[in-house]
Parts: C-alpha cells; sequence; structure tokens
C-alpha cells in the first residue's frame, strides 16, 4: 500500500503498487497483481506500507457487510437526541429490557441512527427490540 485505506473503502489505483520483496517474507495469499487489489472493497484498514493479502479485500460488497464476519448481521436502530457519542469501531454492550445484554462493534453512525455488528444469534432479538424503541448503548472499553 502506498496510502492508507479506512475499513469499508475501495482501494483505488493510485493506493497501491506492486512493489518485489524475497519470497521468505511474502506472506501465503499475497496479492500479485494490481488488477487483483483496485476496485476491492478493503475489509479491514489497510495503512502505507502493508502487503494487501486477499483475505483482506472483497469485491461487490457494500461498506458495511464489507465489516461483518461469516458469523455476524448488521442492525440498525434509530438513536435519540441524547445518546453516547458513537464513533465507528467502538465496541459496545446493547441493552434491551428482559434480555441478557449483546456485545457489539459500530459500523456507521448517522445523524438519527447507529449500525453495529452482533454475532447472528442475537440479531433477531436485537432487531425487535430495536423496532421498539427499546435499546440502550452502553460503550465498552
Amino acid at each position: 500500500m502506498v496510502a492508507d485505506v479506512d475499513a469499508g473503502s475501495i482501494v483505488g489505483p493510485s493506493d497501491v503498487a506492486m512493489r518485489s520483496f524475497p519470497f521468505a517474507v511474502v506472506p501465503p495469499l499475497a496479492s500479485s497483481s494490481l488488477g487483483a487489489v483496485v476496485g476491492q472493497r478493503a475489509v479491514s484498514a489497510l495503512r502505507r506500507g502493508d502487503l494487501v493479502i486477499a483475505p483482506r479485500l472483497v469485491h461487490g460488497r457494500s461498506r458495511v457487510t464489507a465489516q461483518l464476519a461469516s458469523d455476524e448481521r448488521a442492525v440498525a436502530f434509530a438513536v435519540g437526541p441524547v445518546h453516547v457519542p458513537l464513533t465507528a469501531g467502538d465496541g459496545v454492550e446493547l441493552v434491551a429490557p428482559g434480555a441478557r445484554p449483546v456485545i457489539g462493534t459500530v459500523l456507521v453512525v448517522d445523524d438519527d441512527s447507529v449500525t453495529v455488528a452482533v454475532a447472528s444469534l442475537d440479531s433477531t432479538a436485537l432487531a425487535s427490540a430495536g423496532l421498539a424503541g427499546r435499546v440502550a448503548v452502553v460503550i465498552r472499553p
């Protein structure tokens, strides 16, 4: 990488360059052509100097789904005018009446909603609580 690319962003032609490395230091699944990298979406943040490996890129997925593991789901719910200040990447606990807290990671924060990655087993109950407007967000360290 010759430039930083945030998680969920598309890798552009000015973000990467081909470099030669000794075979012994090239990780398995390293990309071997610009065509394999340019136009792909970064699953996680790519930093200047990184060697790009295939699992860090996805093709044809949205910014949000590119950040999800196979056992996760993204759940969005409304937030009111008074809420904990959140940033993408924050670890949170989502609390709904009568349910155990659900651990998640904030993916997207908009003016009136937040999208959080949670375990797929928790997604339906959390989405239902969110529709009822009964989810509290607690930031985790």
